[in-house]
């Protein structure tokens, strides 16, 4: 039997995976060596037992090698255009990690390169072959629920994104290239036709600038509607698959296949009964009796080992037809990339709200720091971070009815930023405000907006404060390092000149400090607290001066970045936004 020789490019977590799960134990392949850019890894190689671990140091020594038929990409992301590109030219088979590129276009570029020199191109969607899902393929395959309706395929943690390049979007980090690939290339391989239409919004709970979490629901022609759930932040996951048949319905709690099939009973002589359901009543809601239903386990699906491996030896020595087909592959990066202009499209949509009398616009201090007011600064700085942003302003006199009822119910977290008008704000805008922050709006008060109405509203206490104007240095402690809002943040943050608020700070006792001050004369202030009320979470933050250089302080500037991503609602604000699919239709993308 031919051996293939392997060098691995990239001996970090799954480099390393690769080479101590699936091949060392593999007897159609030989590793001829591992490259990676940080030498370390050349002593983890040594000491899992890999014999070449020092044969190559650069790529271009295994470019050269004529022993070495083939090379695993095990790189970050951004890198694999690069390495598939130079291997391809010399001429060595290719295993990438997924995802296989950061777009549509730099695959095809992949795939021109690789058909040109005769190589062969497998991407590592080696979720094909996950017993949960094939379990579920065969319920399909084999129409044992009846028509399918729907699928809910969830991967579900609790230990935030791993690493450290994957927290960034130009690495390309983020959940949905991390494990949203597997879950749709899933589908992909699966299902006879592409969907009709996604819709998707990514959650960014941790405060990173990629997402943490996402849900990607998928229609299809006939409709059958998927769901794709993925958090890193769930500490009671609910089951890995749920699917709903017009015969049935099938639950996979975990990886272990734990769960089972309930079908029900037809007849006449069995007759459903109604059921007391909190306080009221209901019969359409009330679960089936034991005689109405016939409960089946799982017709389990249990892979050959090392099957992804098996296929790509097939493949490169005997010509086999791939199972994982390049076609299937680019459907899964359009989609993602539908998903991400759908998210796009229903990106949080952020407002801010800051008075902007005829002080503001004459006073050249104020100015220095905000040319064009307040709330055109902090506008700036959101819409710089990709989020959809409206700046609205209180002028002398108004009433705050520039924060129109269409801005308010198109608001996932509103900015408010006030001085000294707050009793000008109407009553019936400060209801309006309190009611969508109990619905799950986000709400940031900055600065003297302690006093703005719809914060003490929420806050039900008078939040008044001590405080002085005299610029003085403000050192702004971190104290709960853990919260999403100090994500990236060092122990403190200097702030040369600030308004000093003192206590007591009479507001209700905080569910998390996260930010204590201490004041050039002494004084100590909870300066960043947080708060749920309802479904909506609520962040107050002392620095902001409007004379003052704060929201130009680039650590001030990561908190109130990190403060509207926590404060997102993690569903949508009363009637959700609609979406569609907004790539290419699916006659085109097959």
């Amino acid at each position: 039997m031919k051996k293939l020789n392997l060098a691995i490019v990239g001996y970090g977590g799954m480099g390393s995976y690769h080479g101590n799960n699936y091949l060392r134990e593999n007897a159609k392949f030989e590793i001829s060596g591992i490259f990676d850019i940080d030498a370390s890894r050349y002593a983890a190689a040594r000491e899992n037992g890999i014999e070449n671990y020092d044969r190559f140091h650069s790529k271009e020594e295994i470019a050269a090698d004529a022993s070495t038929d083939a090379v695993l990409i095990a790189t970050p992301n951004d890198s694999h255009l690069e390495y598939v590109t130079f291997f391809a030219q010399a001429g060595k088979h290719i295993i990438c990690e997924k995802p296989v590129a950061l777009s549509s276009a730099e695959y095809a570029e992949m795939l021109e390169v690789c058909e040109k020199n005769k190589v062969v191109l497998m991407v590592h969607q080696n979720r094909r072959w996950d017993p949960d899902f094939l379990t579920v393929k065969k319920m399909y395959d084999e129409n044992v629920l009846g028509k399918f309706c729907r699928i809910e395929s969830r991967v579900q943690g609790a230990n935030g994104i791993p690493g450290d390049w994957r927290k960034f979007e130009e690495k390309g980090g983020g959940m949905m290239l991390d494990w949203g690939v597997h879950l749709i290339d899933q589908m992909v391989y699966m299902l006879p036709e592409l969907p009709e239409s996604v819709y998707c919004r990514y959650f960014y709970g941790a405060g990173f600038e990629v997402d943490d979490g996402f849900r990607l629901e998928m229609n299809y022609n006939g409709g059958l509607s998927v769901e794709i759930a993925v958090d890193t932040n769930c500490f009671i996951p609910l089951p890995r698959w749920t699917v709903y048949g017009a015969d049935g319905t099938a639950v996979i709690e975990d990886w272990a296949l734990n769960g089972g099939i309930v079908k029900p009973v037809y007849s006449k002589d069995i007759k459903i009964a109604g059921i007391q359901a909190g306080n009221g009543f209901t019969k359409t809601m009330a679960y089936r009796t034991a005689e109405s239903v016939v409960k089946s386990e799982l017709d389990k699906v249990i892979p050959e080992p090392n099957a992804f491996y098996n296929e790509f030896y097939d493949v490169v020595v005997d010509h086999k037809e791939p199972l994982i087909r390049s076609s299937e592959v680019m459907n899964v990066m359009k989609i993602m990339e539908a998903a991400k202009r759908s998210a796009k499209e229903n990106q949080m949509k952020i407002t801010v709200f800051s008075e902007y009398g005829e002080g503001f616009r004459t006073n050249e201090e104020i100015l220095k720091q905000h040319p064009r007011g307040l709330h055109e600064t902090l506008r700036e700085l959101f819409e710089g971070e990709g989020f959809e942003t409206k700046a609205v302003y209180q002028d002398d006199h108004e009433d705050g009815g520039r924060l129109t009822d269409e801005i308010l119910q198109e608001t996932d977290v509103l900015v408010w930023w006030g001085h000294c008008m707050h009793e000008a704000v109407s009553d019936a805008l400060v209801d309006k405000i309190a009611a969508r922050v109990l619905g799950g709006m986000g709400c940031i008060f900055l600065h003297s907006a302690h006093m703005a109405k719809p914060f003490r509203k929420l806050m039900g206490t008078s939040c008044t404060l001590r405080w002085r104007e005299i610029n003085e240095r403000e050192r702004l402690w971190v104290t709960a390092p853990y919260h999403p809002i100090a994500a990236g943040l060092p122990d403190r943050i200097e702030i040369a000149h600030e308004e000093m608020y003192g206590e007591y700070f009479d507001i209700p006792k905080p569910d998390e400090v996260v930010f204590t001050g201490w004041f050039q004369g002494g004084e100590v202030f909870r300066s960043g607290v947080t708060y749920m009320r309802g479904k909506g979470k609520i962040f107050y933050f002392q620095p902001g001066h409007e004379s003052n250089e704060s929201y130009h302080n680039e650590w001030v500037r990561k908190i109130l970045v990190n403060a509207v991503r926590w404060a997102a609602p993690s569903e949508p604000v009363g009637e959700p936004r609609c979406c569609f699919f907004v790539g290419d239709p699916p006659e085109k993308i097959k």
